[in-house]
């Protein structure tokens, strides 16, 4: 299976500036369309929390190596969302020029085995274990706002189900809190879009 998390950059930041039902409108207004999109994929949305999204493919129905495809391709789609998205001037309780008053996401995808099922007894849910979780959310915190960061064992999934259909820059080694080094991945384009020109591309020693 492969997994993404993606949160808003600065969210904590930018809460501050928002009246309370403002919060809650802006997480509405941007997962809102979110969940509209992922209805086009063959992808399952665990959970939100706070402003992290989680979104799973390859459980539960199996779809063999389509899953990361799937989620590379969804996360690309809701990335170009989250980019059309505007804080209205009106729900802020502060509004200062200088401010960003966008909702830049940063994304993380992994891919690898892990164990699924419903959990609980009041309000079950279905819940996700194991390392390939754990590791997918360490891409997310060690990426950047408006990138999507992937791992290796992605990388080569999508190299196999598609060849040369998604570009990506390699980033290079980099520490992963309780993984050590991992090579990583930006994920720049995939089937049908348009490819980065080649001073897009970022280099290991531009991270």
């Amino acid at each position: 299976m492969t997994v993404f998390f993606s949160e808003i950059e600065g969210f904590t930041k930018l809460t501050s500036k928002l009246h309370p039902m403002g919060i809650i409108y802006v997480l509405n207004e941007i997962y809102g369309d979110f969940d509209k999109c992922l209805a086009t994929y063959d992808v399952y949305k665990v959970e939100t929390i706070r402003d992290s999204y989680m979104v799973a493919s390859g459980v539960p129905e199996r779809n063999h190596k389509q899953h990361a495809a799937e989620i590379a391709n969804v996360c690309m789609d809701l990335m170009r969302i989250a980019s059309k998205k505007h804080i209205r001037s009106d729900i802020m309780v502060i509004m200062d020029s200088s401010e960003i008053t966008t909702l830049p996401l940063r994304i993380g995808i992994h891919s690898g085995l892990c164990m699924a099922g419903v959990v609980g007894l009041k309000m079950p849910r279905y819940c996700l274990f194991g390392d390939t979780i754990n590791t997918s959310s360490r891409m997310m915190t060690s990426g950047h706002a408006s990138k999507i960061h992937i791992s290796e064992a992605t990388k080569n999934l999508l190299d196999e189900t598609f060849p040369n259909q998604f570009t990506l820059a390699e980033r290079g080694l980099i520490p992963i809190k309780g993984k050590g080094e991992m090579l990583t991945f930006w994920l720049q384009s995939g089937p049908g879009q348009p490819k980065p020109k080649p001073e897009q591309l970022q280099t290991p020693e531009q991270q």
